[in-house]
């Protein structure tokens, strides 16, 4: 790499945040500047480092003629000051992406650049609406078109005759604000007026919209749809399949988007179970922790023979810390230790050490557990206040020790629409109420495990709802009951 920095260009896919490539996951983790489309779905932009700065560029209803630049000044700025720029391209750089003229203007400023393919949205459209692109039966070739010319600018170069007396699929991007136009144009050239179209808006996302329909009356149909969102129509007998093919009619959760309130840096279990589900999942915020080097264990591991860690960052630097002492395993012999959740258990298992898992600290998990009269509770800086008052009201003396500082940083763009936001800790709550995504408090409905979490969250929206047991379980069926799809 020079020392004028390098620029990426990646395809971000077709919307959801899973559907990348596993190399630009990598580049986005290592790049300094991220210059994404305005088409890019905020659930991928979530997932991007807070280490990178986003900045929003990109083209909305262009056409040649109007732009004065084929890359964006500011990419070409960063990248001559030494940045690694990730260029974030919806879909593929190279379909409809005008990766070309900015792979151009990038040589021709001697700035070096690599492009990474992705999958193109008409691939996630067809595949999350329940068809092939093509088939046997159907359609043996297809197509892709712009439907951009119709709104002006530059002329197409596709021969719509031909496309329109093809036998294939025939998919049109950037065709949403004219749909009844480009229908009519291939009516008009031969395709039947009865042949299949689909419309797709915000394929594979949260608020993704499938309208089925025919060349004749697809845009009738799709009178009510906002038609900035980004969307492309796909023609064909290949649609027909759709009603054996479609794989997410079984998912209850599909096409709602929920968020998962994070307060700990491990992936979450709870956001998982959601998104198999069909759910577009946001976790946030990003929890950045650092290691307090000052921290003195060995008189602590003397006076406590339980030990309580209180997730699975805190057993990581816990045994970090150790490193540093005369601490070693043999000294835990006749110690006990107790871990809140599955996670924090599995990495202390790392150690050859076994827990007591509460999952979680509700009053139940406390009560059928055996304590001594003191216990040695590790953690964050952030503490566990609400942990140390239910074991003091069983009886329990607890003495708190931090291990490691924490810092929430919620991503930087404004709080997309929820369905539903998910808070399964007390803390979650105060993260939540404190962020710049504090306005979904008052407007989307609230799920939460335990009842301190309930009245938590109860204070800021009546809209809150509490899962039957102290579970994820449980959490996710609450989610179900109130959002979900009901299939036989």
């Amino acid at each position: 790499m020079n020392n004028k920095g390098i620029v990426y260009l990646v395809g971000a896919g077709p919307g959801r945040a899973d559907l990348m490539t596993v190399r630009a996951k990598e580049l986005l983790e290592k790049a300094d500047i991220v210059a994404y489309d305005a088409l890019i779905s905020p659930s991928l932009l979530s997932t991007i480092s807070p280490k990178a700065e986003l900045i929003p560029i990109g083209y909305r209803g262009y056409g040649s003629a109007k732009l004065g630049y084929n890359i964006h000044p500011v990419v070409i700025e960063m990248a001559k000051a030494g940045k690694v720029v990730v260029r974030l391209k919806s879909g593929d750089p190279f379909i409809f992406g005008r990766g070309y003229q900015e792979c151009i203007e990038l040589k021709q400023q001697g700035i070096d650049f690599e492009v990474v393919p992705g999958v193109s949205s008409s691939l996630g459209a067809a595949s999350f609406a329940g068809f092939p692109l093509t088939h046997r039966d159907f359609a043996s070739d297809v197509v892709f078109a712009s439907g951009h010319d119709l709104r002006g600018g530059s002329s197409s170069n596709s021969r719509w005759k031909s496309l329109a007396q093809t036998g294939g699929t025939i998919v049109i991007y950037m065709a949403a604000s004219k749909i009844k136009e480009n229908c009519l144009r291939l009516i008009e050239y031969g395709r039947a007026s009865t042949t299949p179209a689909i419309y797709v808006a915000a394929a594979t996302c949260g608020n993704e919209k499938i309208i089925q329909g025919t060349l004749e009356t697809l845009a009738d149909l799709t009178t009510d749809i906002n038609p900035k969102l980004q969307a492309l129509i796909i023609v064909g007998e290949v649609i027909h399949s759709r009603d054996e093919f479609n794989w997410r009619k079984r998912l209850p959760l599909k096409g709602r988007r929920l968020l998962v309130t994070r307060v700990r840096e491990q992936a979450s279990l709870l956001a998982q179970k959601c998104r198999d589900l069909g759910a577009e999942v946001i976790e946030a915020p990003f929890v950045c922790s650092s290691l307090i080097n000052e921290v003195s264990l060995e008189d602590k591991i003397k006076n406590y023979k339980t030990l309580l860690f209180s997730d699975a960052k805190s057993v990581e630097s816990f045994f970090t810390l150790q490193k540093n002492t005369k601490i070693d395993l043999r000294d835990f012999i006749d110690h006990q230790f107790i871990t809140l959740d599955q996670q924090t258990h599995d990495e202390l298992r790392k150690y050859c050490l076994n827990s007591i898992v509460l999952h979680g600290h509700c009053k139940e998990a406390l009560a059928r557990t055996q304590f001594p009269s003191k216990v040695l509770i590790l953690g964050s800086d952030k503490g566990r206040q609400s942990l140390i008052e239910d074991l003091n009201n069983i009886g329990v003396t607890s003495h708190y020790l931090a291990l490691y500082n924490k810092e929430f940083i919620f991503p930087q763009l404004q709080a997309p629409e929820f369905d539903g936001v998910l808070l399964p800790s007390s803390s979650s709550v105060g993260v939540l109420e404190k962020g710049p995504w504090e306005s979904v408090l008052g407007k989307t409905p609230l799920f939460t495990i335990g009842e301190k979490t309930f009245l938590a969250a109860h204070k800021l929206s009546k809209n809150t709802y509490q899962a039957h047991n102290d579970n994820i379980d449980s959490l996710v069926q609450l989610v179900l009951e109130h959002l979900g799809e009901h299939h036989e």
